[in-house]
């Protein structure tokens, strides 16, 4: 009998410890998704895509103070057409959402932000 009972504690423990892992796994992968996505299409501010992800930024970073705080700055800057707060609140938020995903910003400076790739790669 207390085999039985051991066996399924031991089959819910690992089905709950399961879960956990693959909720946090999730949320990290939606976090690198609209880093990723953010970063991708910063050389296009106004553009959809870049929008698209900004908006989302509230729904994955919901939970984590200074990537909100980020976001509401550059959201108060973006509305009133403050365009000279513009791009060092953008910096702030794109650092802090990076932060928030696990990714490490202290390899390049805010220049790294600041200047996207653009234009056409020439393939010979």
């Amino acid at each position: 009998m207390s085999q039985v009972v051991l066996a399924l504690i031991s089959g819910l423990m690992g089905a709950l410890l399961t879960s956990v892992l693959y909720l946090r796994f999730e949320r990290s992968k939606m976090r690198q998704d609209v880093a990723r996505r953010l970063m991708g299409f910063r050389y296009d501010v106004p553009g959809d895509e870049f929008i698209r992800a900004l908006n989302e930024v509230y729904v994955v970073f919901h939970d984590d103070q200074k990537v909100i705080e980020a976001l509401k700055a550059f959201h108060d800057v973006t509305v009133s057409n403050q365009e000279a707060l513009n791009r060092p609140r953008l910096i702030t938020l794109l650092k802090e959402v990076m932060r928030a995903s696990g990714i490490d910003t202290t390899r390049v400076g805010d220049a790294f932000f600041e200047t996207p790739f653009k234009g056409r790669i020439v393939q010979r």
